[in-house]
């Protein structure tokens, strides 16, 4: 019976090594702050991507990103995120 967990462990690892080693990669990228041009002055910003969103929706093949921060925002204002278009596939 044991060697039918073997088995059934090694499977598990064979699918969860590469999809963690996926994981690790999209996150990573979606960490680095990026400069962007305001569409609502025309000054750069640098604007920071939610991590885990872009793990969670390039898992379910949307790799819309989010914006978490921006250089321009102050106490926590939000915008429209029109700058988004200028990222494009954030992986």
């Amino acid at each position: 019976m044991w060697r039918v967990f073997l088995v059934i462990g090694y499977f598990a690892l064979a699918l969860l090594i590469p999809l963690t080693w996926m994981a690790v990669s999209v996150w990573r990228k979606a960490r680095r702050p990026r400069a962007v041009v305001c569409p609502d002055n025309g000054s750069v910003s640098i604007v920071g991507l939610d991590s885990w969103h872009a793990v969670r929706m390039h898992a379910l093949g949307n790799p819309e990103p989010f914006i978490e921060r921006c250089s321009r925002w102050r106490d926590g204002a939000v915008c429209e995120q029109d700058c988004r278009e200028q990222l494009g596939r954030t992986v």
